[in-house]
């Protein structure tokens, strides 16, 4: 709520209590000054008095608490980790007279939560006439508050830096640019401190490059090359975390829009749609946990790898038919000279998945297979009838006798006339 303690006569509360409402009323001051409330001079200028500010506050620095948000519980352990980092860091702004706040003075530094993992820091810092030495002096803050805490803490925090403003009406623009500075810490990893000059290179991405990798995928899926698949999504993180221009939340959706994508051919190649609907619902959810580039590539392979699975399983089903039709073929036809183009034409499927399967299925390459059918046709006519080794020869598939006879030999381990011999005896 606006100005809540602001009429307040605080030198009324005696002792303890009056630090308790000039802490209350500091809260209020960093909150409206973020959420753009303070809307006159005069009324910071009341806040002055009241606080014993010495310096307007310039610049606004977020804090926010590493690592990767998971289920609830994961949510509660955040929320007390960011408390902690809180409790501390307003212990020493009251307890220290060195460093930072002998420069500032500690009246002049306001901080209050501002979210789950954020907690908002408003301090002063020289309004340099050259920009690039007030960047400077704010990462030099910045990080002598990231050592203060880390000292104490058994976590690392990351801290987004907006730019300075002499206008106290205009430090909810360096929370905005310090938020969106904290957002890129997906390319540096945990511990970073960015200002927001730092993004001032930055672009919205190039949608031709992220089309080229889901085409790249996707012919990867329907050609059953799967090594395809996550060498094209390697090859685009690598553009990415050299260039790190795609601002994260742009390359979050691309990532969105690559999983639809997937997800989408699965079902198209037979995967269960219903399962790829609810992959789709959680990810939505779950790719905004991750924080840093090395998460969500982690992530995404994993994601990947559940669709190939939903697809393997479909395909394994539908490899068990195809290879079955495929056999039946080949034993209605071991007689004539056929050959995998002719068998993969026929069960209508390419004769490299042909071959794949045939193997993955029944344990045999399809050469084998054939040739163990023709050898136990052969067998038979020899064991029941007294038709020569040609005939039985050119019967079984084979146009060349004495090639017939040498395959038989080394399937069998005899000649066919050893072979029939035998079985007369």
């Amino acid at each position: 709520m606006k100005n809540k303690f602001l009429n307040f006569d605080i030198t009324g509360f005696p002792g303890k209590s009056l630090e308790t409402a000039r802490e209350m009323i500091r809260r209020e001051f960093v909150y409206n000054v973020i959420y753009d409330n303070i809307t006159s001079l005069s009324e910071a200028e009341r806040y002055k008095r009241v606080l014993d500010i010495v310096h307007f506050p310039t610049v606004v620095f977020v804090v926010q608490v590493d690592g990767v948000i998971g289920q609830n519980t994961d949510r509660e352990r955040f929320i007390k980790m960011r408390n902690r980092a809180y409790r501390e860091l307003r212990r020493h702004i009251n307890n220290a007279s060195d460093g930072l706040i002998a420069i500032l003075g500690r009246n002049s530094i306001g901080m209050a939560i501002a979210g789950e993992r954020e907690i908002a820091v408003l301090l002063p810092v020289v309004l340099e006439e050259d920009k690039k030495k007030q960047v400077v002096l704010s990462k030099r803050y910045a990080r002598y508050i990231k050592v203060v805490l880390e000292k104490e803490l058994e976590f690392t925090v990351s801290i987004g830096i907006g730019n300075n403003y002499r206008d106290v009406r205009n430090l909810n623009k360096s929370y905005k640019e310090a938020c969106r500075a904290l957002k890129y810490k997906f390319y540096t990893g945990n511990g970073a401190v960015i200002h927001h000059d730092d993004l001032s290179t930055a672009d919205e991405g190039n949608i031709r490059l992220f089309i080229e990798n889901e085409t790249k995928m996707v012919q990867g899926l329907r050609k059953n090359e799967f090594h395809e698949v996550f060498r094209s999504i390697r090859e685009l993180f690598r553009y990415v975390r050299a260039r790190n221009r795609i601002h994260p939340d742009v390359f979050r959706v691309r990532m969105l829009e690559m999983l639809t994508v997937a997800s989408r051919t699965a079902v198209e190649l037979g995967a269960d749609s219903e399962l790829m609907l609810s992959l789709k619902v959680r990810v939505g959810d779950e790719i905004e946990r991750q924080s840093t580039l090395d998460e969500m590539l982690n992530w995404l392979l994993d994601v990947i790898s559940e669709i190939l699975d939903a697809i393997k399983e479909r395909q394994q089903d539908n490899a068990v038919k195809l290879v079955s039709r495929a056999r039946e073929y080949i034993e209605k036809n071991y007689h004539r000279d056929i050959s995998l183009d002719d068998v993969s034409g026929y069960v209508n499927i390419s004769p490299y998945y042909l071959s794949h399967i045939f193997k993955e299925v029944t344990g045999t390459s399809f050469s084998t297979y054939l040739i163990q059918i023709r050898i136990r046709e052969a067998q038979k006519l020899l064991m029941t009838t007294d038709m020569s080794v040609s005939r039985i020869s050119y019967l079984v598939g084979y146009r060349d006798p004495n090639y017939f006879s040498r395959i038989f030999k080394r399937v069998v381990g005899k000649s066919p006339n050893r072979f029939r011999e035998g079985k007369k005896a």
